[in-house]
């Protein structure tokens, strides 16, 4: 691998509400690092006063009257919350950061701006409810704080319900817009990652080849970050300086595509292309990582209700947590937040504390119906002990013959 120097000056501002109290936390932070193979040497460095003061002058934290009014509209939501004898919490980020970036081809700068917020609901038996919200405008953002905040309340209710801990979940599920997104990018895209592939430790690269059929013919994945860019933190190129372009993962059903760094698709051959090299920070090595990645669409027609309505008996999950994947073998867990039993063509039993577990390869090739709704969701993404935004989405999802767990 050729050398990288990435140098990085971030400014972020921070708010937070717990219950009743509210607190605003900025800060500033400056470094630069040399990345080369098997190394990574980095050091702090004085933040420049001209490049700080252009990145808050594009932070939403540079207008404290904005901020102030947002702060009070979500103290006055949690105080409703409250009143219900549950916890409220909310934050939301903006992040504007600087980079150069120069290699032995090109120097290039970028400016990149990164927003989130998240709502987490918490009740008096300490169950937990979470939704990430999209940060766009400051009418929109608290919009979507009340809006998540009656989704919470609402599955509270639901959850609340007695159901029987000899309940059967059937091995049919459904993923709603979004959600399936969340599945694609857990169970999937991670055995793409170029490092594992080349290392030969995914089963992709290894024992499937590009081109190989791994699902049906209307499933079409690609990791694609045009219109998501303060999502996931990125702007014009990667943290190599790579242009960033889409990238087909899953054409018609066949395998067509890596996510890869400058090294890895060099090391991939014909046809692989790079800019999907990251870093949380000047301090990370950068590593082939997912940027925005989504199934597209069918012209089926088919949405959520009319897919729950095909399906005599499966399960609805409402929410994933969290999951994980062995690369080498596809096998894959992941945990719900919260789901519904359907039973002909009706949600029923409204369930929580369900892990699902499959193989990602089986459970691509049992996808049945992907609908023609679509939904966009931000997410947190851990690896190497990196924590980077990115993005994932899809229509509604049917998969087949997965086993669901209850933990009573």
């Amino acid at each position: 691998m050729k050398s990288v120097e990435f140098s990085q000056t971030v400014c972020k501002g921070y708010l937070r509400i717990v219950d009743t109290d509210a607190s605003v936390d900025l800060s500033v932070k400056a470094g630069i690092a040399l990345d080369e193979t098997g190394s990574l040497r980095s050091r702090d460095l004085a933040p420049d006063s001209a490049i700080v003061q252009a990145l808050w002058e594009r932070n939403i934290f540079s207008c404290s009257s904005d901020i102030e009014r947002m702060g009070m509209e979500l103290l006055a939501l949690g105080k409703r919350v409250r009143n219900r004898n549950l916890a409220l919490t909310s934050f939301i980020m903006q992040q504007s950061e600087y980079v150069r970036i120069t290699t032995a081809e090109r120097q290039v700068d970028d400016t990149r701006i990164w927003s989130m917020g998240r709502s987490v609901l918490t009740s008096p038996n300490g169950q937990t409810f979470y939704r990430d919200v999209w940060i766009d405008s400051s009418e929109d953002v608290l919009a979507e704080f009340a809006s998540n905040t009656d989704a919470m309340l609402a599955e509270l209710g639901d959850v609340n319900i007695t159901t029987s801990p000899s309940l059967t979940i059937p091995g049919t599920v459904i993923f709603p817009p979004g959600t399936g997104g969340y599945f694609i990018h857990e169970v999937f895209g991670h055995m793409l990652e170029g490092d594992l592939v080349s290392q030969g430790v995914s089963v992709f690269g290894k024992h499937i080849h590009l081109g190989d059929r791994i699902g049906p013919d209307f499933l079409n994945v690609a990791d694609d970050p045009a219109g998501f860019s303060e999502h996931i933190g990125l702007a014009a190129v990667d943290d190599e300086g790579e242009p960033l372009n889409r990238i087909p993962l899953v054409s018609a059903g066949t395998l067509s595509g890596y996510i890869c760094d400058r090294e890895t698709a060099a090391l991939l051959g014909d046809g692989v292309g790079a800019g999907c090299a990251r870093r949380q920070s000047y301090k990370h090595k950068a590593v082939p990582r997912m940027r925005s990645t989504f199934v597209s669409p069918t012209g089926t027609g088919n949405d959520l209700n009319q897919i729950i309505a095909d399906t005599e008996s499966g399960f609805l999950v409402s929410q994933l947590i969290a999951g994980n994947v062995n690369p080498m073998t596809g096998d894959f867990m992941l945990i719900c937040g919260n789901g519904y039993v359907i039973v002909d063509g009706q949600i029923t039993t409204p369930v929580r504390g369900v892990t699902l577990y499959g193989n990602a390869l089986t459970a691509m090739r049992t996808i049945d119906t992907i609908g023609s709704d679509f939904k966009m969701i931000p997410l947190q993404c851990a690896k190497a002990g990196q924590i980077l935004p990115v993005c994932a989405g899809s229509p509604t999802i049917r998969v087949h013959d997965l086993i669901a767990t209850r933990n009573i």
